[in-house]
């Protein structure tokens, strides 16, 4: 009886072994419905998809560490970016702080201002990664209390770059481009209208 039950239990798994793996198989098939020429709707006939398969490859990509432009931007574009370093900022701080008074007050404290120093020197420390690199850039402006980082203007071909650069230890926010605005004139209405 016992060697029976073994058999029995053997068998078992080979079967459904056996059907794991065909619906594995055939679950990586895409299969469309094809209508025969009979005039029974539900007759159909399944067929192999000809056509590429998405394979959602760009969620193995990492946003953190793919540095790529927008289509709209060229390599020759000057473009805005804001290095947003992973370090908090003045209003992180305060916040932590769990101070009863208001921020303006925090940062006339001389923790506030210790808090100060440190951003700027990171910050600093960051600007001379970058004055090392190569990478050539104006400078716009420095940010300290909603985030901590500052402005630089690249081309469009030293993006990449610029992300290497600081890797995972900034996020890179590329700023939004505008058209200059078109200088305004006074509108004169030039229909002259006639008598009928």
């Amino acid at each position: 009886m016992a060697k029976f039950r073994k058999l029995t239990i053997r068998l078992f798994s080979v079967i459904a072994a056996s059907f794991m793996t065909l619906g594995t198989l055939l679950g990586n098939f895409n299969l469309d419905p094809v209508k025969t020429n009979s005039t029974s709707e539900n007759n159909l006939i399944y067929k192999e998809a000809d056509y590429s398969i998405n394979t959602k490859v760009e969620e193995h990509f990492d946003p953190e560490v793919v540095f790529k432009l927008p289509d709209t931007l060229s390599n020759d574009d000057d473009i805005s970016v804001i290095v947003s370093l992973e370090s908090d900022s003045l209003i992180d701080i305060y916040e932590a702080s769990e101070k009863t008074i208001s921020f303006s007050q925090f940062l006339e404290t001389r923790e506030g201002k210790n808090a100060a120093k440190k951003l700027e020197k990171e910050q600093n420390t960051w600007i001379s990664k970058l004055n090392k690199s190569g990478i050539k850039y104006t400078f716009g402006s420095k940010y300290d209390t909603l985030l901590n980082g500052f402005e630089i203007t690249i081309k469009g071909g030293d993006f990449r770059s610029v992300g290497e650069l600081f890797s995972t230890d900034a996020t890179l926010i590329l700023g939004e481009t505008y058209l200059p605005a078109a200088a305004t004139s006074a509108v004169t209405n030039q229909v002259k209208v006639y008598e009928t």
